[in-house]
This record gives structure tokens, C-alpha cells and sequence, in this order.
């Protein structure tokens, strides 16, 4: 199971509430991934010429089962980046290795075995948009409403800032 750390926050009144959380599409694939396999562990095949009518047993079992994550965003993504996500690409490869990172959060986080694969699914539209953003890139600063945002951040004021963003 692949734990992500991060950070929520209550809009409107400023608190973070800290939590460790497992994607929910990450649990899901995790679960149809292993009704995959059992699945084709457990079929049967046609029986062949010269045998009884009806299916054989299989016997060639997978020899290898592989763990990973199919799906992770970083701050790359517009959705991960307004949630406040501040691990990039290679935070996340990195933690995939099995090698210790400090998540958004601020808490300490490391796997018990590192995985065996990782698909990092950051979207392409608007690909590391709210990242420039959030550094003040005078030319996202031209539309109003960003302009807003950027100063909101700069001021540190981030209480209205999610409210802001989904106005």
C-alpha cells in the first residue's frame, strides 16, 4: 500500500489538519489489480486435442508479482499544486526507491519497501501552472485574478486564498 503524506486545509479559518492518507483511486487500482491476478491465476483453458472434453487446469502461475502506484501527482499538476502539494516528480521517485522525504506537511515519510514501479499521472494542461504561480512569475501576474492570487500568497495570507481560487 502506497502512503502519500499531505495537507488539508479547513478553508476560510487558516488551520491545517494533518494526516496520513492512501490515494483513493491509488487503493482502488491496488484492489482491481489483484482481482486481475487472481483472475488470471485461477482461469481455466480449453482442452486440447486427445484430452477429455472440458477445461484443463492451468499450470503456468505467474512467477513474478510487481508493486507500485499506477497513478501519483506532484506540484506539477493543477490539482495537486492548489491542494498545496510541494513534492516534485523527483520527491516522488525518490520515495518510491524506499529513500526518506519530508512530505508537504512537514512530516517525516518513508516506505517499509521501496516499490517496484511508479506512474507519476501529472496532467498536462496547465503543467506546473499554480508552481509558477506561487514563485511570483510576473507573467502569469497579468490577469487580474491571478495577480490576486500572487499577492495573497506573497502576503501569506492563505486563510482566503482557496476560497479566492474557486470564486
Amino acid at each position: 500500500m502506497t502512503v502519500w503524506p499531505d495537507r488539508a486545509r479547513s478553508p476560510g479559518d487558516g488551520r491545517h489538519v494533518e494526516f496520513r492518507r492512501t490515494h483513493p483511486m491509488a487503493r482502488f487500482y491496488g484492489v482491481m489489480v489483484r482481482f486481475a491476478l487472481a483472475a488470471i491465476a485461477f482461469q481455466t483453458v480449453p482442452a486440447t486435442a486427445g484430452e477429455p472434453d472440458g477445461p484443463a487446469q492451468r499450470t503456468d502461475w505467474p512467477k513474478e508479482v510487481y508493486w507500485g502506484d499506477t497513478h501519483l501527482h506532484t506540484r506539477l499538476s493543477m490539482d495537486a499544486g492548489a491542494m498545496g502539494t510541494v513534492r516534485t516528480p523527483e520527491d516522488a521517485y525518490r520515495f518510491a526507491r524506499g529513500e526518506r522525504i519530508v512530505s508537504t506537511s512537514g512530516v517525516p515519510a518513508q516506505l517499509s519497501r521501496p516499490l517496484d514501479f511508479l506512474v507519476i499521472a501529472d496532467h498536462s494542461d496547465a503543467l506546473g501552472t499554480v508552481t509558477e504561480i506561487m514563485n511570483g512569475n510576473p507573467y502569469f501576474g497579468t490577469d487580474p485574478k491571478v495577480k490576486r492570487w500572487q499577492d495573497m500568497i506573497a502576503s501569506g495570507d492563505d486563510s482566503q486564498l482557496l476560497a479566492a481560487v474557486f470564486e
